[in-house]
């Protein structure tokens, strides 16, 4: 149990990352944008804190639904739900990505 919480954890120190890394690059390009009067890029605030909540919520979740069962039905769940959390997660950034432009 521990191990998948230190790797839902991890998926989690990604999202905050993901968040502090969008929120500095937005600003940057606001900065540029407001310098050179062009309208502000509006930061994706939903897919931002959905991303954050999003391991705890599953990791949550997939304990609920495997109280009181087998420590392998347990395993399994954890596994399942580590593959939900990374590919909503990974879904969500590549949605964010595409909203902001790259330069």
């Amino acid at each position: 149990m521990i191990l998948f919480g230190v790797i839902y954890a991890w998926d989690l120190f990604s999202a905050f990352t993901n968040f502090f890394g969008v929120l500095d690059k937005l600003s940057s390009i606001n900065d540029v944008r407001t310098h050179n009067s062009f309208t502000l890029i509006d930061t994706p605030w939903l897919p931002l804190v959905a991303n954050l909540i999003l391991p705890v919520a599953i990791f949550g979740l997939a304990i609920w639904i495997s109280r009181r069962r087998s420590v392998g039905l347990l395993a399994v769940v954890l596994v399942a739900g580590l593959g939900v959390a990374a590919a909503v997660s990974l879904s969500i950034t590549a949605y964010v990505q595409s909203v902001i432009p790259p330069y």
